[in-house]
């Protein structure tokens, strides 16, 4: 269960914002499961929309209909979700296909990531610890143990109608930096981006860009 004031909004518009989430993850053998199911609670002091906004969980768009609302007044939304409901199947230890609702990460950078395709830094979000999930399916392959191919399709739904994006990512390790790069179509246009995590001395250093 957590809990976040938003009393910092214009007229101190919003109260708190409380957030109860269950989650599970069984498995029998190569097979396995995950789900976690969530409840949101906003409660504000003046009907301010824009208040609102502030206050969404991250996601939309998504092909799976697994968000629903409760109650929506003028002081109170209340909004339930599954926020994973996945399955995997591991047939060998350097290679996992997963289909479903899942988070999938590709940023580099620790605060502002742009090269993540899925669910980049969302400053507004008050809750950080959970990645949003999205609706994919998504084969990982470990030809070594620092390096990862990384191949996701993904089909969204949004006013303009329906988008796909299908993006393979490479990630290894070189000289104690690790080098990433993906491509391919993104929501139907050609995409790609770079990124690399290392130190220089005593920094350590992030980069990512996206061409």
């Amino acid at each position: 269960m957590q809990t976040v004031p938003l009393g910092g909004t214009a007229g101190g518009a919003v109260s708190n914002f409380n957030r109860f989430r269950i989650s599970a993850s069984p498995d029998a053998g190569p097979l396995r499961f995950e789900a976690a199911y969530e409840h949101v609670l906003t409660f504000q002091r003046t009907a301010s929309l824009s208040a609102f906004n502030l206050a969404t969980v991250p996601g939309g768009s998504e092909w799976l209909d697994l968000q629903w609302t409760l109650t929506e007044r003028e002081h109170v939304v209340w909004r339930h979700r599954f926020d994973r409901f996945n399955v995997g199947f591991a047939p060998s230890d350097n290679l996992e296909l997963t289909a479903g609702r899942q988070a999938i990460s590709w940023g580099t950078a620790l605060f502002l990531t742009p090269s993540d395709p899925f669910t980049p830094f969302n400053p507004v979000d008050p809750f950080r610890e959970f990645r949003a999930g999205v609706d994919a399916a998504r084969i990982r392959y470990y030809p070594g143990p620092l390096s990862e191919v990384d191949v996701v399709v993904r089909q969204t739904r949004s006013p303009a109608g329906e988008e796909t994006t299908a993006l393979a990512r490479g990630l290894t390790t070189v000289s104690n930096w690790e080098i990433s790069g993906w491509g391919g179509t993104l929501y139907g246009d050609p995409a790609a981006a770079f990124g690399s995590a290392g130190s220089l001395g005593g920094w350590a250093v992030r980069s990512e860009a996206v061409v």
